[in-house]
Order: structure tokens, then sequence, then C-alpha cells
């Protein structure tokens, strides 16, 4: 048989057809997890709703996955050096690593309040109890926070610690040309778009809803959305989608049209090419009324 095998085969080079099964598979699973636009959509649902959507749970989906597939006595040699560094380490959400790890946030006044793991990354919320303010976190990048206000009183908008996340309500005062006259904010309806983790607190969309605009909010993270809305007080009257903005966008040409966009997929240093191509921007167009406003947050610079 091995004489009938054409030289520079994968068997005669000493790679088996079950070690490209095994990269293949690989391959396959990670690419249908991790890229929203692969793979069934009701089985990437399913598996960011569940305990398993986090990089450490699909992980561990994967090794006992494995196991079934291509069983062997081997695999109980592994057991230990998997589970011991990860249950002992402080990120993984468990009620004694909690204590772990809020007994050195304690040490900087800071107190863990939430946290998650997510196909986006490690969601945390801390609350700083010297100058009474909390904040949402994504890995190590700080998505957003609000001051806490006076036991007793409830504000009707929280105030954000960057003033300047406020800037975005003033879309409502832009005069479009087109536009006979100005509408009622009532009238008005709202896109808020966000890539990766973008929503943040919900900062935007807050100001939105309680001038009575319809305001719906894409946002790729189901956590994030989330936390804003049970840590930040995100009013639930508005539209939540959980989805990629650039599907979102094509599987609604022709759809409902919005007097505002807001555009805001600035990440802190990365934008995505793909929300700013020329395809993108036509379809946002598509999805605007005649007199309508889009307002687009990005980061430029210009070198001479």
């Amino acid at each position: 048989m091995e004489k009938l095998l054409p030289k520079g085969s994968a068997q005669s080079n000493g790679v088996s057809r079950k070690t490209l099964s095994d990269a293949f598979i690989t391959a396959i699973c990670l690419i249908a997890y991790f890229e929203p636009n692969v793979g069934s959509s009701l089985l990437n649902e399913w598996l960011r709703s569940q305990l398993v959507r986090s990089r450490l749970g699909f992980y561990y989906l994967l090794i006992v996955f494995y196991a079934l597939l291509f069983p062997s006595g081997y695999l109980s040699f592994m057991i230990i050096p998997t589970l011991q560094p990860n249950l002992l380490s402080a990120y993984i959400p468990l009620a004694y690593t909690d204590q772990i790890l809020n007994s050195t946030l304690h040490n900087h006044d800071f107190s863990l309040i939430a946290r998650q793991g997510s196909s986006t990354g490690y969601i945390s919320v801390l609350d700083n109890v010297k100058d009474g303010f909390r904040v949402m976190r994504c890995d190590h990048s700080l998505l957003g926070g609000q001051w806490i206000p006076p036991q007793g009183h409830v504000p009707r908008l929280h105030e954000p610690i960057y003033a300047v996340f406020v800037m975005l309500e003033a879309v409502r005062l832009v005069h479009s040309h087109a536009g006979k006259h100005q509408k009622q904010d009532t009238q008005q309806s709202a896109l808020v778009m966000y890539a990766r983790v973008g929503l943040g607190i919900g900062t935007t969309p807050s100001a939105l809803i309680a001038h009575g605009i319809d305001t719906t909010v894409v946002e790729i993270d189901r956590v994030v959305h989330d936390f804003a809305t049970e840590h930040f007080d995100l009013p639930s009257n508005h539209t939540s989608i959980i989805q990629d903005a650039v599907p979102f966008v094509e599987q609604n040409e022709g759809g409902k049209k919005y007097d505002y966009i807001i555009h805001d997929v600035f990440t802190g240093g990365v934008e995505p090419i793909a929300l700013f191509t020329s395809e993108f921007l036509g379809g946002l167009k598509n999805l605007l009324k005649s007199d309508g406003v889009i307002a687009i947050v990005c980061c430029s610079f210009f070198v001479k």
C-alpha cells in the first residue's frame, strides 16, 4: 500500500489522516464560533447565550469534543494540568476567586460588581468607592463609566465620567435642509450602531430615549448590553439587536428608515475597516430618511 502512495502525499510525509481531520475540525469550530458571518446563526446564538460563550468555556468544550471523538487513555494525564491553572486563576468568575480579586481591588479603592467572559473578551463592572464612580471594562479597555448619584437621588440621566460621550446627543440639533419643518422628538427614530463592544454603558441611547426618540441599538456583544442594562440603568424601552453591524445593514436594506444614525465604531485606536467602506456607508444611506442625519465617530491622523 505504501508503494502506491505518491511521493509527497500526506501519509508519506508522516502526516496522518487523523491529524488532518483534527486540524480541519478545529478550524471549522473556531470559525463558526468566533466569526459571526460564518456558520449557523442559531448555533452561534446558543453558544453565546450559555456558559460556554466564554473563551475558556469554549476551550473546555473543544477538549470534551476531542475526547469523545478520539478516545484515548492518555487523555487522563491531561486532566490535572488542564484544570489546575485555570481554576486557580482570579480571572475565572467563581465565588471564591471573586473574594480573592476583591481583596486586592479594595487596596486600590475599587470593588468588583460583576464580571463575565464573552465572545469579545473579559467584561467587568467595578465601583470606585473613594471617588464615587462606576466603570465597565473589556479586558484592559475602559468602555465607559458614570458618577454614582447620592443615596436616595434618582437622576433623569446619569452623568458619564467622560463628558465627550454626551456630545453625540447633539445630533438632534442638526437641521437638515431637506426637511420642511422640525419634527418633535417623539416622532423621530434613531439607529445607534457599535463595533465590538462599543455600546459601553449606553450613554448615547439613554439620552435619545430620554427625549422620547424611538431608539434601536445594534451591539455585537450580549454581555455588554446586559451589563449596561443591569448596572448602568440603560432603559429597557428600546429595540436591541445583538448582531454585527455589517450583516445588519445588509439584511435590512429597504427596511425601516431612521431620522438619525449614529455610527460609533471607534474602539480606542482601532476602527474596523469593513464599517468605513463605500458599500457599508451606502447601505447606511439606504436606511436613512431623506431629511435624516448620520453622525460618525472616528479618529483620523493626518500625516504631511
